[in-house]
């Protein structure tokens, strides 16, 4: 059984684990390909720099008095697998 390493099922907060091109968390069983787990991730990369972006903005806007901006905020869509860039591991 190989782990993707730093890639963790998002409900039970463990290491998913699989064998070729499937990996699946051992407790909840629910799992993709390594590619669909890449995307996800990637789109969480994403969405947290857009997060970032929106708050920076906010906070300029915020000093501004009138400024008559609508704040409509990005929300997180959940996700099944979390990578916690500390536990990724090179190769």
């Amino acid at each position: 059984m190989a782990i993707l390493h730093g890639v963790k099922c998002a409900r039970c907060r463990i290491p998913l684990q699989g064998s070729g091109d499937a990996f699946s968390c051992p407790k909840c069983k629910v799992g993709d390909t390594r590619a669909g787990i890449d995307r996800e991730i990637a789109e969480q990369f994403h969405e947290k720099r857009r997060r970032s972006l929106q708050d920076k903005v906010r906070n300029v806007l915020d000093g501004m008095k009138g400024n008559g901006v609508t704040r409509t905020l990005i929300t997180a869509r959940p996700y099944r697998f979390i990578c916690d860039a500390d536990d990724i591991k090179p190769g």
